[in-house]
């Protein structure tokens, strides 16, 4: 027989506990607690009074296997070795065995059923294994398709942010073009207002002419074979030339009309001399009736009105040897004062230049 622990044969110091297992004093005693005394048995776990007794030997091997009365007196004193006969020996040898041949069977069967419970847990594992195997490969495809989906994300939001950018950059230059618009638009709309006010004053002084032309023109009406004066308008030509028409009336004894000539006069061809100076006038041309008469010399005569008179001092005569008419200092044009009047016109004088100008009635 064995000890369970150091699994060597008992020949001496063979020590039982209450459970009835047996061990080597020297195996057991390292296990006893030194403040309570009492030890665990290492096979079956229970707790035992350690004591040097041999009455628990009595009890595990010689209940069953001797008789009372036959068995040799046993002493039962404090530290007394157990004596046994050489058939008693054989007796406690076969119980022990006994013994320990039914500890190992329990513990093989407590083995067995832990196998079994083993077993069970292991395959429980192996198919959660496979479960958890098959649901990583489910996952893994899955990452696969996450991935692939991101990154299509990504390259849309990138297209799409380069797109908004794009988006934002025409959104301002829209912006831009719609400041550049407005800001013409308002332009165009002071320059109509502009023009619509030229255009407006041009016909008052259009009108304004016309009623001066027809006035003059039907008070030269009557003076019949003699030369008939003309106004020519000149405030607002564009061109480098004026036309003048002269009507000519029939000599008094024929009692027949001419046609009408027509002079042509350039602008600057009046601004060689210091009477010539002054633009929006009215210049009356003398043209004979007669074609066929003698020339006579070619009458002029200035006509101002008030709103016509302008300051012409930066305009230079077409002679340079000549003296260019005086400039004159008021920034809104001539400075004239009324000088005085007669039955047939009215008389002006530039305090600034010196010219003068005179108005028929």
């Amino acid at each position: 027989m064995d000890c369970p622990i150091c699994l060597d044969e008992f020949e001496n110091s063979v020590f039982s506990l209450n459970c009835g297992h047996v061990f080597h004093r020297q195996c057991i005693q390292p296990l006893v607690n030194e403040r309570t005394r009492n030890v665990c048995c290492p096979i079956c776990r229970r707790t035992s009074i350690f004591s040097f007794h041999t009455h628990y030997i009595r009890e595990v091997f010689f209940t069953t296997t001797v008789n009372s009365a036959s068995s040799s007196p046993i002493s039962t004193s404090t530290n007394e070795s157990l004596i046994l006969s050489p058939s008693s020996e054989e007796t406690v040898s076969e119980s022990v065995h006994h013994e320990a041949l039914t500890d190992l069977r329990r513990q093989n069967q407590r083995l067995q059923d832990e196998n079994a419970d083993a077993r069970t847990a292991l395959e429980s594992a192996s198919e959660r294994e496979a479960n958890l195997r098959s649901t990583i490969l489910e996952l893994r495809r899955n990452l696969g398709t996450t991935r692939t989906q991101l990154e299509a994300s990504k390259a849309k939001h990138t297209k799409w942010k380069k797109r908004a950018k794009e988006l934002e950059v025409e959104v301002m230059k829209e912006i831009d073009n719609a400041d550049d618009a407005l800001r013409e638009r308002d332009e165009m709309k002071r320059e109509v207002r502009k023009m619509r006010k030229e255009v407006e004053v041009a016909q008052a002084e259009a009108e304004a002419a016309i009623r001066t032309t027809a006035r003059m023109m039907k008070q030269a009406a009557p003076r019949r074979g003699r030369n008939t004066w003309v106004a020519v308008d000149n405030t607002r030509s564009d061109d480098d030339s004026e036309v003048a028409i002269a009507n000519s009336d029939s000599d008094s004894d024929s009692g027949s009309t001419s046609d009408a000539s027509v002079r042509i006069e350039s602008k600057n061809a009046r601004h060689t001399g210091a009477n010539n100076a002054v633009t929006g006038r009215y210049r009356v041309a003398s043209i004979a009736s007669n074609p066929n008469s003698r020339p006579k010399k070619e009458k002029k005569r200035e006509l101002e009105y008030g709103r016509n008179i302008r300051c012409v001092s930066n305009r230079r005569p077409r002679d340079p040897d000549r003296q260019g008419v005086p400039k004159c200092t008021d920034k809104e044009g001539h400075n004239f004062s009324g000088k005085g009047s007669n039955q047939y016109q009215k008389k002006y004088n530039c305090s600034s230049c010196g010219i003068k100008i005179s108005e028929r009635v």
